[in-house]
């Protein structure tokens, strides 16, 4: 369990999520419109400053909060973090609902999991914040990508994409 002060400092960085304008964020990588169902990724963009680390998911449709329940629909929509640059993640958010209509990106890796983080919807956008020293506090060479796999509407087994395709975005 992360300590006391790093739970507060998470805390706040859910806070100031919501007040992270578009303007802040870095740098983003483009999917098409190719897989059936609401958790088709769109854009996936990585920002940080101020050392905080910005990540918002676009998708095509407008994605329920009953569609990331923790339990039982299947479907999972991940962010993926590699702040090694060896290629493998280090750490993964997997946003869901964990109360009625909210959602929360829950962090974990490296052996930590740390306290949940709202996430803000708006349209089509899924955006979350921590701090950068979650990452080892260099996010010059952040490098991140978002894993979805949906059942339901126009897929009656899974329907997987990714953001970007190949490859990774940067901060």
């Amino acid at each position: 369990m992360p300590d006391l002060r790093l739970r507060t400092t998470i805390a706040a960085a859910a806070v100031a999520a919501s007040l992270v304008a578009p303007a802040a964020l870095a740098e983003s990588a483009s999917d098409p419109d190719d897989v059936p169902g609401r958790l088709d990724l769109k854009r996936l963009t990585l920002g940080g400053g101020d050392q905080l680390v910005t990540v918002r998911v676009v998708t095509w449709e407008k994605v329920r909060a009953s569609d990331l329940r923790s339990a039982g629909t299947g479907n999972r929509l991940f962010v993926y973090f590699d702040y090694r640059e060896d290629g493998a993640w280090d750490l993964r958010a997997r946003i869901v609902e964990l109360s009625e209509g909210k959602l929360y990106a829950l962090l974990a890796g490296s052996g930590s999991a740390y306290e949940p983080l709202r996430v803000r919807r708006s349209g089509t956008s899924l955006t979350f914040a921590f701090p950068a020293d979650v990452v080892g506090g260099d996010i010059e060479t952040l490098q991140a990508w978002a894993k979805s796999a949906y059942r339901g509407s126009g897929c009656p087994v899974v329907c997987v994409d990714r953001a970007p395709d190949a490859g990774v975005v940067t901060t």
